[in-house]
């Protein structure tokens, strides 16, 4: 009743940032009520400044050099019991062992991951290289 922008602000915000890239200035968002199966459509209309604010900061989150703060202390907190990264932030669970989670690793401005140990100069990696983790691995 209220609309995308209010009712799911997460998909509004997907969207803003799909048309922004895809150079679209208008989508359809639709969905299912799940008590009825009554569909609701809805145009929404690009808003460029909203839209680059988003991607400024997806920006700004991906080269971060250290975890963002939590949503809640509370592992019980709503939004936290859907996320897959729950044990990790709120249980104590060691992180997945490879190169996404390495001191040395580090995300470049065009995408790419590189890794920094210093055996290996700056070496690009590869999506297989990242999720593996090497002898030199150093935990965050």
């Amino acid at each position: 009743k209220d609309g995308v922008q209010v009712a799911k602000p997460e998909h509004y915000a997907q969207m803003q940032t799909y048309m922004r890239k895809m150079q679209i200035t208008v989508a359809l968002y639709g969905a299912v009520n799940k008590n009825d199966d009554r569909l609701w459509m809805e145009i929404v209309h690009i808003d460029p400044i909203l839209a680059d604010q988003y991607l400024d900061r997806a920006h700004q989150i991906i080269f971060l050099k250290h975890a963002p703060k939590k949503l809640s202390e509370s592992a019980g907190y709503f939004e936290c019991t859907y996320c897959s990264q729950r044990p990790v932030c709120h249980i104590g669970k060691e992180p997945a062992v490879n190169c996404r989670t390495c001191h040395f690793a580090t995300t470049e401005q065009n995408g790419t991951w590189v890794c920094n140990e210093p055996t290996k100069s700056k070496q690009v990696l590869d999506e297989d290289q990242q999720l593996a983790a090497c002898i030199n691995y150093t935990k965050l």
